[in-house]
């Protein structure tokens, strides 16, 4: 018998009974070798697994850039974004954050904001006056003429008529921009008792807008810009330097930035299109840079100094894990809460599939996450320390996806006895993640 084995069984050639003998023969030969194959499989299968369970949250990206990252936007999916930077420096990703591509920009200014109104037609604008357009995803950039050699903090492609905004400060001088024409002219709009920097806006359409800036300066438009009323948070000493709401129910918006006193640092949230504004209290930081209102389940995301994101939920403030102590500058969430992007200081980028885990930090007090069943200590000592909001029936399941245990969790404090390894522990449609040391 000719030795063909699986190939020659495969492909048809020579006698069909002497090649099958001959495979089963090298089968049957194999059989230790095939079974530690089998197990080795296992095995890596498990550490994938494992090693998705570690690194869930959010996950750094590879820019190639150590410069600082100061805006980033996904305008369309979750796998065509763009994000800019100090010395002109514009990235391009086709792939989800998996490579980003240098752009060139022409320019060596620092980049402040990004807005595209599709995948290929986008504007970018920084220090100097500097404003850019690109009506082939970024394979080529034109300068544009705003009328201003100011800082341009942020720019916003409202709609797909050719409409934007854009905020500016001119030597003292603070005001907003608007085009019709996809850039080609730009309008002044004078803002009502205005002497300090607006540093952020936010366009819910293409008539009804948002400003905000220094010393609790905020203003609302609902006619384009050709009029704009001062609305009040009810608290001075403010600076904000960002502002979003949700696309699928505009009525909801968020605006933050730092504050004169440093022992306290606020957010604020509307639920009524900015009439009135909610105080919140999230974790301390030096300053809020971002902010995001994504459509779906989650609250909010505001992103800071420190490497520091939060997600504000019904359950409260949710400090998420990122692993980096760069300050953050920009988000986004192009479709939902669930998958995200940040970026900022020394290149960072950071990508979120999972609206950035539960955010559960080793000799901290307990975090809830969006699920509302929260791990006590992680890493875990003799198992998991398990605190729910309710009563739940809870299954666990270890590295390899296998379930190990089910029980009831009674509403409070929990014990589930396990072994060392890593864990997700599911309620329904709630997770939780957890490590066992020993």
């Amino acid at each position: 018998m000719q030795g063909g084995g699986v190939g020659s069984l495969v492909s048809g050639h020579g006698g069909a009974a002497g090649n099958e003998m001959s495979y089963i023969d090298q089968t049957i030969g194999r059989g230790g070798r095939m079974r530690a194959r089998c197990r080795r499989n296992a095995v890596i299968g498990g550490l994938l697994l494992l090693s998705s369970l570690l690194f869930a949250g959010w996950m750094p990206l590879t820019s190639g850039v150590t410069t600082a990252l100061n805006a980033v936007q996904f305008p369309v999916s979750t796998l065509v974004g763009y994000a800019v930077g100090n010395g002109g420096v514009i990235l391009k990703t086709t792939d989800g954050g998996g490579t980003w591509t240098p752009q060139t920009s022409g320019v060596t200014d620092p980049l402040m904001s990004v807005s595209f109104a599709n995948d290929s037609t986008g504007f970018v604008v920084g220090a100097a006056g500097t404003a850019l357009k690109t009506t082939d995803g970024g394979s080529t950039w034109t300068p544009m003429s705003v009328g201003t050699t100011g800082m341009l903090f942020q720019v916003q492609l409202v709609g797909t008529n050719g409409t934007a905004y854009l905020v500016y400060d001119d030597r003292g001088t603070a005001s907003v921009r608007k085009t019709t024409d996809w850039g080609g002219s730009w309008q002044n709009q004078t803002l009502p008792g205005m002497n300090h920097p607006v540093r952020c806006l936010y366009f819910t359409s293409e008539e009804v807008g948002f400003a905000a800036g220094s010393f609790g300066y905020i203003v609302r438009t609902t006619d384009g810009g050709g009029s704009y009323i001062p609305l009040g948070t009810g608290v001075g000493g403010k600076d904000y330097l960002a502002l979003a709401f949700r696309p699928g129910d505009p009525s909801v918006g968020y605006m933050g930035g730092n504050d004169t006193n440093p022992s306290s640092n606020t957010i604020f949230e509307t639920t009524n299109s900015g009439d009135t504004w909610l105080t919140l209290e999230p974790p301390y930081v030096q300053s809020w840079n971002a902010l995001a209102c994504p459509d779906g389940p989650a609250g909010a995301f505001a992103a800071g100094t420190g490497g520091m994101i939060a997600k504000y939920s019904t359950h409260g403030w949710v400090v998420q894990a990122t692993g980096v102590t760069s300050a953050i500058n920009g988000l986004s969430f192009p479709v939902d809460g669930w998958t995200g992007y940040a970026v900022g200081a020394d290149g960072v980028i950071l990508k979120t599939t999972d609206g950035g885990g539960p955010g559960v930090e080793e000799g901290k007090e307990p975090a809830v996450s969006r699920t509302g069943i929260r791990v006590v200590s992680n890493p875990c000592r003799h198992g998991i320390v398990l605190h729910s909001d309710t009563d739940v029936n809870v299954v666990v399941f270890d590295a390899a996806g296998r379930a190990v245990m089910s029980r009831a969790a009674a509403k409070g404090a929990n014990l589930l006895p396990l072994g060392a390894g890593a864990y997700f522990v599911k309620a329904g449609a709630q997770t939780a993640r957890a490590v066992v040391t020993d």
